[in-house]
């Protein structure tokens, strides 16, 4: 495996030979999801070996939004472990019910400022904006 600039590996990724190139970086990859995720002890070797595989489809698909800011290497690496930290987070909630969490907790979920029965005008002003503010977010920001 040699040692490539950023150009290097984006013309070699580019090529039309361009095994050996998609070699080295999966490789780089999977060494390298080996000591982020090493803190993570559910992880499986043949968990990291499907993260390299999906970072190395993400990376050369978005080979075009490599702006150069940092060596290449850096960022297929990044683009690796979030697809893996996003993985491990998907699992870890995978089978909690949300019913269930509600009602093993007894607790009120209302903001202190909304459940005041009699607010002062200063406290009514902060829950409009606050409701205001909730259904702005809603409409334009949220999918």
């Amino acid at each position: 495996m040699k040692d490539r600039t950023n150009q290097e590996w984006l013309s070699a990724l580019r090529s039309q030979d361009n095994s050996e190139a998609i070699a080295d970086l999966h490789g780089l990859l999977l060494r390298g999801l080996r000591y982020a995720l090493a803190p993570y002890k559910n992880v499986s070797e043949a968990d990291r070996e499907d993260f390299a595989q999906e970072a190395l489809l993400k990376v050369l698909d978005k080979l075009d939004s490599f702006r150069g800011e940092s060596r290449f290497l850096t960022w297929a690496q990044k683009v690796a472990v979030r697809i893996a930290l996003t993985e491990l987070r998907r699992r870890r909630w995978r089978d909690v019910s949300l019913q269930q969490m509600l009602s093993a907790y007894s607790g009120d979920f209302t903001p202190a400022v909304l459940r005041d029965r009699n607010p002062s005008p200063t406290q009514q002003a902060h829950q409009r904006m606050l409701v205001s503010m909730l259904q702005k977010m809603i409409e334009e920001v949220l999918t």
